[in-house]
C-alpha cells in the first residue's frame, strides 16, 4: 500500500484471499507462487493495470471506511487479478508476443475486457460481499450505461476494440454519440453467453468451464494466442451449442433480444423508466463554487 489509507489490514488480507481462491478455482491452476497487489492511495483515484506477476491499482485513501466504496475496490482487485489468466496468458494472437515496431490491432478486447468486466462483480458476489440484489443492480448498470449512449447504434463491441487507441482513449464531445465501451458492451454479451450455456446444459456447464478449457488448450497446451473464430469454435465444441448469435452481435451495432436469454433462467430485464413522462435533451449542468474577496 503506497500512501496512507483507512484500510483494515487484516480484513483486507482476508477478503483478497477469498478473491484469489475463487479465481484460482475457476481457472483450475495458478501460474504464480508470488503475486503482488500494489495500491497507490490518492485523495481520489481508481483504475488498474495488470502485469504477469502483479497489478498496480489506484484508490481513494478514505474509501475503505465506506462499505460501498470498499466493495468497489474489491471488485477492482477481482478485475485485475482475473487478467492474470485472461489477457496475460489466454489472449488473442494480436496481444502477444507483440511487434513493437508497429501498431497491434485486435477486435478481441470485447472478450478480454468484456469477460473480465462480467466476472469482477460476479466473483465479489460469489465471495459473499454483494447480495443478490446488489449484484443484479450492478449487472443492470452495464445495460443502462450502454443503452443510454447513442453510440451503441453506431459502433459494435469489436469496432470499439479495434479503435481503442484513437477513440476510447481519445474521448471528445461527440464520443457518446458515436462510440461505446467494449468493457460494458462486452460484459453484456458475456452474460448472454453464460446464460445460454447454463440453460442449454441444464446447469451442468457454465462459462467457468469454457474458460478453463480455453486456458488449458491455447495457453498451457499450445502456448499461443487465439483467433476469434478459434475461440468461438472451442466454445461450441465444448458445450455442444451454437453461440454464433453472440459472436456475430459483437461485430454488429444494435442490440439482441436480451430477454430471450434472461428468460431462460427466470429473469427479465426491464426499462424502469419506460412509463416516465419526464423529457430531457441530454444536457447536464452543475454549480461551480469559488471565492471572491469581501473587501475591495
Amino acid at each position: 500500500m503506497v500512501g496512507g489509507g483507512t484500510y483494515d489490514k487484516e480484513r483486507l488480507s482476508a477478503d483478497v484471499k477469498k478473491i484469489v481462491e475463487e479465481e484460482t478455482r475457476i481457472w483450475g491452476s495458478n501460474p504464480n507462487k508470488r503475486y503482488v497487489f500494489i495500491t497507490h492511495n490518492y485523495q481520489s483515484g481508481g483504475g488498474g493495470l495488470e502485469h504477469l506477476n502483479s497489478t498496480v491499482l489506484g484508490a481513494s485513501r478514505t474509501a475503505y471506511s465506506n462499505e460501498g466504496s470498499y466493495k468497489t475496490y474489491l471488485s477492482l482487485i477481482a478485475h485485475e487479478y482475473f487478467h492474470l489468466w485472461n489477457v496475460k496468458r489466454l489472449r488473442p494472437k494480436a496481444l502477444g508476443p507483440f511487434n513493437y515496431d508497429q501498431e497491434n490491432y485486435t477486435t478481441g478486447l470485447w472478450i478480454m475486457e468484456g469477460f473480465t468486466s462480467y466476472y469482477d462483480n460476479l466473483i465479489i458476489k460469489r465471495c459473499g460481499f454483494f447480495s443478490e440484489l446488489e449484484y443484479l443492480n450492478l449487472l443492470a448498470n452495464d445495460f443502462t450505461t450502454v443503452l443510454n449512449r447513442p453510440g451503441h447504434h453506431i459502433q459494435s463491441a469489436a469496432e470499439a476494440s479495434f479503435d481503442a487507441w484513437i477513440k476510447y482513449y481519445r474521448q471528445d464531445e461527440n464520443s457518446p454519440n458515436s462510440s461505446i465501451s467494449y468493457y460494458n458492451k462486452g460484459a453484456m454479451l458475456t452474460v448472454l453467453l453464460d446464460l445460454k450455456i447454463i440453460a442449454a446444459s441444464k446447469g451442468t456447464k457454465k462459462l467457468d468451464h469454457v474458460l478453463k478449457e480455453a486456458y488449458n488448450h491455447f495457453y498451457l497446451d499450445q502456448n499461443r494466442g487465439f483467433e476469434e473464430d478459434e475461440f468461438q469454435r472451442l466454445v461450441e465444441e465444448f458445450t455442444g451449442i451454437s453461440v454464433s448469435d453472440i459472436f456475430k452481435a459483437a461485430h454488429e451495432n444494435g442490440e439482441l433480444d436480451y430477454n430471450a436469454y434472461f428468460n431462460l433462467v427466470g429473469y427479465e430485464i426491464i426499462d424502469i423508466n419506460a412509463e416516465s413522462k419526464t423529457l430531457g435533451i441530454g444536457i447536464s449542468h452543475q454549480k461551480m463554487m469559488g471565492f471572491k474577496p469581501l473587501l475591495q
